[in-house]
């Protein structure tokens, strides 16, 4: 006599197991305005996909273990521990999607507002007449700027002529200063509202990598075999590349991870299905 039960009792454990697991996607691949999954905490999707694993290992093990026999228990037990290992293993590309549609989301945001953001910094720091425009000494290192080139008396700018100073051959160069003391108040501005991007970025990834445990130990053993050390990276970045590149890449993604988690995706799916469905075909033992 099996356990497995009838199958109207099987069908609401399963619709219960694919709707945790859409549940799941569908919070992944949320964008900070969509509604209604935005509201829902993405780090939900790792407890939405427990449930699943729980009630996919159930009804493969009900389904398999028709006897007492070694060989029934056995070959119940596997398919259920493959079931549950699947089922977690999307957390994997549901981590990856979260980081891409949501975290990066803001930081797509971020960077197109960098040039008004730059402005605003530079305006608020500099205008000590407090009239929202740059003059006299207050433009010392703003070389270009108004009437007056060097910066004297007389010369004005506002926050639009900053966000144009932003598409410049001069802002293309600038790095950041290591030591504070950059003479050009543009380029340190600009780098360390860049800077502030990146570390923004970094924080989004060990928020993403937190929440998606599993996605997380896999990217540590990535990072580990590609030799890159997170701690480091900013550091490396700065020191290397110029301002306006780093800023380009804040917001992109490695590609090659992503279509590999998006068929990895596909193929748990699919095994899963197989592993439910093929239950239907294989015979009870007496």
């Amino acid at each position: 006599m099996g356990v497995s039960g009838s199958g109207s009792q099987r069908r609401p454990l399963a619709a219960a197991m694919l709707a945790g697991i859409a549940a799941a996607t569908a919070i992944a691949n949320s964008s900070p305005t969509a509604l209604p999954f935005s509201l829902i905490p993405t780090g939900w999707s790792i407890y939405l996909l427990a449930f699943s694993a729980v009630v996919a290992g159930y009804l493969l093990y009900t389904a398999q273990c028709h006897s007492k026999s070694i060989n029934a228990t056995l070959k119940a037990t596997l398919k259920a521990l493959a079931a549950v290992v699947l089922v977690l293993s999307l957390d994997i590309p549901l981590g990856r999607l979260s980081y891409n549609n949501y975290e990066l989301a803001k930081l797509r945001d971020l960077k197109a507002k960098m040039p008004q953001i730059v402005a605003n910094t530079l305006i608020r720091r500099h205008d000590t007449n407090n009239d929202n425009v740059l003059s006299g000494s207050e433009l010392l290192g703003f070389e270009g700027f108004g009437d007056n080139k060097d910066g004297k008396d007389g010369a004005t700018v506002g926050a639009e002529a900053l966000i144009d100073f932003s598409k410049t051959e001069r802002a293309r160069a600038c790095k950041r200063n290591k030591n504070g003391d950059d003479d050009d108040v543009y380029c340190t501005t600009y780098c360390d509202e860049v800077y502030s991007a990146a570390e923004l970025r970094q924080e989004s990834l060990h928020r993403v990598r937190r929440q998606n445990p599993i996605a997380g130990f896999y990217s540590e053993v990535f990072d580990s075999r590609r030799g890159v050390d997170q701690k480091l990276k900013l550091k490396r970045l700065f020191d290397n590349r110029t301002c306006q590149r780093i800023l380009r890449s804040v917001d992109k993604s490695n590609a090659m991870v992503n279509m590999f988690c998006a068929l990895w995706y596909v193929f748990a799916v699919m095994c899963l299905g197989w592993l439910l469905i093929g239950n239907k075909n294989d015979k009870k033992d007496p």
